[in-house]
């Protein structure tokens, strides 16, 4: 399926969603982009036999975040359209019922950041770095996507200073699974994808939920919340 911006193709018996970048040159988004992206996330969702999803660019870096030409043009009201679709487009992507894998190569900045900080796991290439340079064009945006894979300290610092973080640096902090050869990326992410599926899908879907309902809560209701989805599919067993 081909959606504007985006290819969506599924491949290992349908169970791995593959959703790939491909606007020309540097991915940057647009409001349709972020409307497309949302409905493929939708698609996704309601496909059972889906397993895992990965997002991954095909051009030469992973995304240039914001579409400069667009964000000067707009009206006000245009403006205000195109940050609700992209808070939509965030939200369906953060939500995303299976588990996410972001694969990136190259620049992953601002907005593209966001997009790829949304993945459970990140695998990048050796030469992806990170940026928020936001800053540097009077703009406030993408910290707190960082603050997934950075310790909040470091995220000040980037988002201050508008400078960027290689692959490899955040892949110390813990945020980046692995770090891979450029040409080994699309193998290497298909790789973990395909070893996820063997977990079986409804496991990773309760795996999935669980994730993200107990991410802001304390200790002992997090423990019932799991109890709760793993009594929950106990009954498919």
């Amino acid at each position: 399926m081909r959606k504007k911006h985006f290819d969506l193709e599924y491949i290992d018996n349908e169970k791995i969603a593959l959703i790939s970048m491909n606007r020309e040159p540097v991915n940057a988004f647009t409001t349709d982009s972020y409307a497309a992206l949302k409905d493929i996330i939708k698609t996704i969702n309601e496909n059972d036999n889906v397993n895992v999803a990965i997002l991954n660019s095909k051009l030469r870096l992973f995304s240039a975040g914001a579409d400069i030409k667009e964000l000067e043009s707009n009206t006000a009201k245009e403006s205000a359209i195109r940050k609700d679709a992209l808070r939509q487009a965030i939200s369906y992507l953060y939500n995303c019922k299976v588990p996410l894998i972001s694969a990136v190569n190259g620049a992953v900045i601002g907005a593209g950041a966001i997009l790829a900080t949304c993945a459970d796991i990140i695998i990048a290439s050796e030469d992806a770095y990170f940026s928020i340079p936001e800053i540097n064009i009077g703009v406030v945006g993408g910290g707190k996507g960082l603050t997934k894979i950075l310790p909040s300290q470091k995220v000040r610092t980037l988002a201050l200073t508008g400078e960027s973080i290689t692959a490899m640096e955040v892949e110390k902090y813990g945020g980046v699974e692995k770090v891979v050869e450029e040409n080994k990326l699309e193998e290497e992410t298909i790789k973990l994808a395909k070893n996820l599926t063997e977990k079986g899908g409804m496991a990773l879907r309760k795996w999935k939920e669980s994730l993200l309902l107990t991410e802001s809560v304390g200790f002992l209701e997090g423990f019932y919340i799991e109890q709760s989805l793993s009594q929950d599919l106990n009954a498919f067993k």
